[in-house]
């Protein structure tokens, strides 16, 4: 039993719904456009992102584990055998999702594994850097939330892309492209908060552990305003995206949430501590993208 325990705070087991939300916003999304999902491969590949979702978390705790000095999880070779294992086992997968639905998927899956592993590992790891909020942002809230809707979408709907080794050809439906970014936005400012609130906790922690993150170069106090305009983009992304038709008119009842997320963000703001109110960005982050996501099947009745 403490096996199990020691292995779900290794896995940090609670923060799993969060990486699946983007996962769900583009089941949402695509049922809003089409009315149809493809079971088969959105479960296939809702699981293979959670076997790379899980190993860059090991990968993480691990390496924040050593060098702080601290005892880690598991010993070294267990670790490892964990995150070689699941990641192995992500790849395989990715590679079959290639060979059904073509290159686009390998390389938007490129991309997810440089920024999950170097986002810890290497000389100069992402998350030691002002960048992190960006990159947690736009590969959970981007590309999980486009690779959904990709494999679901007719061919071309959003990207289409041809190899044949001696010939690359991509092209992209501009107009599609737009209304998913803007479906994203959303999701990729709740989760560059969630990073951007534990920065702002952990600022002179990481600072003494030579880990220079955002709040470190702009300063605490800009941070805990930058932390609840953030907010206040997410929303005035919803309200963009149903002026421009992206998104069905009832995402406006996201809108009622916001008197309570700004409640929130500036109860973190006056006293920001990961005991006590970091939990604040986690629960926003439900606020928003939860009703949000709902709207969107909504949507496909009610328009």
């Amino acid at each position: 039993m403490e096996r199990v325990k020691r292995f779900v705070k290794f896995i940090e087991l609670s923060t799993k719904l969060a990486s699946l939300t983007p996962f769900f916003i583009g089941v949402a999304y695509v049922f809003y456009l089409t009315g149809r999902i493809n079971v088969f491969y959105t479960l296939f590949f809702a699981a293979d992102m959670m076997f790379f979702d899980l190993p860059v978390t090991m990968i993480n705790n691990y390496l924040d584990k050593r060098r702080a000095n601290e005892t880690p999880h598991f010993s070294k070779a267990v670790s490892l055998t964990w995150i070689f294992s699941m990641t192995g086992l992500s790849f395989v997968m990715g590679l079959y999702l290639t060979r059904v639905f073509g290159p686009v998927v390998i390389m938007t899956g490129a991309l997810c594994f440089f920024v999950g592993i170097f986002y810890s590992f290497g000389p100069i790891p992402i998350s030691r850097t002002p960048y992190s909020e960006i990159a947690s942002g736009l590969v959970q809230g981007f590309c999980v939330t486009f690779l959904t809707a990709f494999i679901n979408l007719p061919q071309g709907y959003l990207v289409e892309a041809r190899f044949d080794f001696v010939r690359f050809d991509f092209s992209a439906n501009v107009r599609n492209m737009l209304g998913l970014v803007i479906v994203t936005l959303p999701a990729i400012f709740c989760i560059a908060n969630i990073m951007l609130a534990n920065n702002i906790c952990d600022v002179e922690r990481d600072t003494k552990c030579k880990r220079y993150s955002l709040p470190y170069y702009i300063g605490r106090e800009k941070s805990l305003v930058l932390f609840r305009y953030i907010y206040a983009a997410a929303y005035a992304s919803v309200l963009a995206g149903v002026l421009v038709s992206a998104l069905p008119a009832v995402s406006l009842l996201v809108l009622l949430t916001f008197p309570l997320v700004w409640r929130n963000g500036t109860a973190f703001a006056k006293a920001p501590e990961k005991a006590k109110t970091f939990v604040l960005s986690i629960a926003n982050f439900t606020y928003i993208l939860y009703p949000f996501t709902i709207t969107l099947v909504i949507g496909r009745f009610i328009g």
